[in-house]
């Protein structure tokens, strides 16, 4: 069987002590920075990571995105069972919620997270998801067991919830982050300051770390974010659109296309 693949998007050479090792991010669920006033949109980006012998996928997307990441991999000659590790930033549904789909993955959680998660009453963490991992191949990991592959770190990240994590990624253009809700978008990033965290304070010491390793961000819902001294610049646009079924009128065409403004802004 033939299959039609995209080209990543970036494939460059990441750089450990003494030997270059290549590595392609591709977006295969793409978030978007916004609130809902009749639920919690959970549109959420997940990246797939690949280096060596790694297929490696950052975070999941919610339940609901599940098509589309399926869409997204095979676009990209991946299949499910291809996936060898699964990193999860932390354990909320919009992250967390198609971790299932990957049946011969390794599961890379904090462990204080996991222990949050399992323990605790956290609205946004879904119980199934957590019960089903208990039975799955998990690498629980925490300070000072850093490190995933070859340029490629952990950073801890707490603050959205106790143990959220990110992932370094080392390459000649300059570290990149994969930061999932420590930064949820370009806001946060440039000011520190956060909605939606189990400690405020934590979250600011948390993207003041991510601001300081990196070159290139990518939030856990807006589009890739380059920091360039004091500026936050978008790479690409954060966009969704919404469509009314046949028949019903609204929008431009029945179509309503969200789209925000792509302004550097300057960190305060």
């Amino acid at each position: 069987m033939t299959r039609d693949c995209q080209v990543g998007q970036r494939n460059v050479s990441v750089r450990a002590r003494t030997t270059p090792v290549n590595v392609t991010v591709d977006l295969v669920c793409k978030g978007f920075p916004g609130k809902a006033d009749i639920s919690f949109l959970g549109w959420s980006n997940a990246a797939l990571i690949r280096l060596g012998g790694y297929t490696m996928l950052f975070d999941t997307g919610a339940h609901a995105a599940r098509p589309m990441l399926i869409d997204g991999l095979r676009r990209l000659c991946v299949m499910p069972e291809d996936v060898n590790v699964v990193f999860l930033s932390h354990l909320h549904f919009d992250h967390c919620g198609n971790a299932l789909v990957f049946p011969r993955a390794e599961f890379i959680i904090s462990r204080e997270e996991w222990e949050y998660a399992s323990t605790g009453n956290d609205l946004f963490v879904p119980r199934e998801i957590v019960d089903l991992l208990g039975r799955k191949e998990v690498r629980l990991v925490s300070e000072g067991d850093s490190s995933i592959a070859p340029g490629v770190e952990v950073v801890f990240t707490p603050g959205h919830t106790p143990g959220s994590m990110a992932l370094l990624i080392d390459t000649p253009e300059g570290p990149w982050v994969l930061a999932g809700d420590a930064v949820k978008n370009r806001m946060e990033l440039s000011t520190g300051r956060v909605e939606m965290s189990l400690d405020p304070r934590a979250s600011a010491e948390s993207i003041a770390k991510i601001r300081a390793l990196s070159r290139r961000v990518l939030p856990g819902h807006d589009c890739w974010l380059r920091v360039d001294g004091d500026a936050v610049i978008p790479e690409g646009v954060a966009m969704a659109r919404v469509t009314l079924p046949q028949g019903m009128t609204g929008g431009a065409g029945g179509a309503f296309e969200l789209v925000v403004d792509n302004e550097a802004i300057t960190c305060s």
